[in-house]
């Protein structure tokens, strides 16, 4: 089985900013851990994966090579090698049959080994605050045909990283929703200010837009192509952001799926790759696995309004899924509270598409998020219209094919477990030691100019799931996370800095910033309470610990000294 996993949640965050709070969302989606899945098309098909080395096909799971050897890990500012599998497709992994005879294949292949779409069921559709899913918590993927809506707010968004500006960087990035979305089915007609705004790059590297986001490893642009073939650049065809589950066999699990159709994909010119069919399922269907062997079945076609046409002829593009714990699927319609809630969206060339939906009566597009019919023998219902996404549909511009949703992921952010302070941004009596202020809530600035390096906090302190997180330091400063039991309020110079903390202090990690941002804990490393009580500082609930992370900086700057200070955090246990 494939190894078990220690996975920090997502960047969890409140703010009243519209503008700082996108900031702090793009941050923390690329900070979480992120598996997905490619198309067999792009050139990533058949590179030997950065561990455990196996040639990597549209069958594995995949995550950035950006930590521990062969764990899910995150996005980083900066180019990185090929991915690395986490779970591989077949035996051992989702135990895809036809998989193993696929590895190697290359690019452009029409093997049958391809994951269509990926949950582990923890999916946070019902737990948002105020019935609402607000900013950053849809996250998904397009494909290199996607348009997105001209004159979309907050770029870089589909249409400032699609083809339709040249670029052509869409179909390996992963965007988010850009405003709060009330927890009720939404149709067409959605306000003007809707949109999605890039969070994940496919390589990290300057697109033609300019933008510059964290990337997973993947290869760009991808050029929209017809006829059979290699294409230039990779495609997300499965995602998931967060946490990964853990069974009791101390492996990762569940694993929920689907498969790919056979039906042509009229844009491409090419049949899908029949995966599905080839191992005995069919592409509408949802799959599990979860202990070894051969998936099983998890929720039928019919059970989701697919097939009407047939068997086959629906294939499920992208998932999300929150798993109520009970054996099997329970479905509720789009206004239920109680069982699974499933989100869904199918893909291109689905007999479904132009049907009526089972809620609205409006036909069905390629970027809808779709749930269970509001009756048996219907289509499914619609659960939040493409256009709420900034996604382009034959309902707003007749006669487009339109714009596919071909990955998906929800979490909705929490508040942090704690609050900053000790900001050298000129707010403590403390100056910074060269009149070198730093932005608004970070640290004194650095020889690098960043305007500081910002601690801030992710997770729960019961159970302990808490992320520290260091940006804006030197590329590869080394950087010392300090532990306080006390606090200096006026702060005192520390370096080319402010130290704020004081009295009991404990190293708790010492590590390297990849691209100025380091993290900790991570992967194994032990939870900030079990490091603390090793060091004899055994928390407590009700006790308040004091952090801040030294950083190295050594280039002649401010004062002789070869350090600087970031922000504090506080936490109360």
């Amino acid at each position: 089985m494939f190894p078990p996993q220690k996975a920090p949640p997502p960047m969890k965050i409140h703010t009243t900013s519209l503008q700082f709070l996108s900031a702090l969302c793009l941050a923390g989606a690329a900070q979480a851990q992120i598996t997905f899945s490619i198309d067999r098309l792009g050139p990533v098909i058949a590179t030997p994966s950065t561990c455990p080395g196996a040639p990597i096909t549209g069958a594995d799971i995949l995550t950035p090579s950006s930590g521990l050897p062969c764990q899910a890990s995150s996005a980083v500012v900066a180019p990185l090698p090929v991915p690395s599998i986490v779970i591989p497709g077949g035996p051992g992994g989702l135990g895809i049959a036809t998989a193993a005879g696929c590895t190697g294949a290359p690019p452009g292949n029409n093997c049958p080994s391809e994951v269509d779409a990926l949950s582990y069921g923890l999916d946070q559709i019902m737990t948002a605050t105020g019935l609402t899913l607000p900013v950053s918590s849809i996250f998904f993927s397009v494909d290199e045909f996607a348009q997105g809506i001209p004159g979309s707010p907050f770029p870089p968004n589909v249409f400032s990283e699609g083809f339709l500006t040249g670029v052509n960087d869409a179909a390996a990035d992963v965007f988010r929703n850009t405003i709060p979305m009330p927890l009720l089915p939404l149709g067409p007609g959605a306000p003007a200010t809707a949109g999605n705004k890039g969070v994940i790059d496919g390589d990290a590297n300057p697109s033609g837009s300019g933008a510059v986001y964290a990337g997973v490893g993947l290869r760009e642009p991808r050029l929209p192509m017809f006829g059979p073939g290699p294409r230039t650049g990779d495609n997300i065809d499965a995602l998931d952001i967060g946490k990964l589950p853990i069974n009791t066999a101390g492996a990762i699990g569940p694993v929920y799926f689907s498969l790919d159709a056979a039906f042509p994909d009229v844009l491409r010119g090419i049949p899908n790759t029949n995966t599905a069919l080839a191992n005995g399922f069919l592409p509408g269907a949802v799959l599990v696995q979860n202990g070894g062997g051969a998936p099983v079945v998890y929720a039928m076609p019919m059970q989701l309004g697919l097939d009407l046409g047939g068997p086959a002829t629906d294939d499920l593009d992208a998932l999300a899924l929150q798993e109520n714990g009970l054996p099997g699927f329970q479905p509720i319609n789009a206004g239920g509270v109680f069982g699974d809630r499933i989100i869904f969206s199918v893909r291109r060339g689905s007999a479904v598409i132009g049907m009526p939906d089972s809620l609205f009566g409006m036909p069905i597009c390629e970027g809808d998020l779709l749930t269970v019919p509001t009756a048996p023998g219907l289509p499914p219902s619609m659960f939040i219209a493409a256009e709420w996404l900034g996604l382009n549909t034959f309902r707003v511009t007749p006669g487009v094919v339109s714009d596919e949703l071909d990955a998906l992921d929800i979490e909705v952010p929490m508040a942090p477990p704690g609050q900053p302070f000790c900001s050298g941004d000129g707010t403590l009596p403390t100056p910074c030691p060269c009149g070198n202020i730093g932005n608004p809530g970070a640290g004194c600035n650095n020889s690098a100019g960043t305007g500081g390096a910002t601690l801030t906090a992710t997770g729960s302190t019961t159970p302990d799931t808490v992320v520290l997180t260091s940006s804006g330091e030197l590329a590869t400063s080394t950087s010392i996370f300090l532990q306080a039991t006390g606090v200096l309020p006026n702060g005192v110079v520390f370096g080319d800095g402010v130290r704020c903390i004081n009295g009991g202090l404990r190293r708790l990690y010492v590590k390297n910033a990849v691209a100025g941002v380091v993290s900790a804990p991570v992967g194994a490393e032990p939870s900030i309470t079990a490091r603390s009580a090793a060091l004899g500082d055994v928390l407590l609930p009700g006790m308040t610990r004091y952090y801040q992370v030294q950083y190295r900086d050594s280039a002649p700057f401010c004062t002789a000294a070869n350090f600087n200070a970031s922000s504090g955090f506080v936490i109360t246990w």
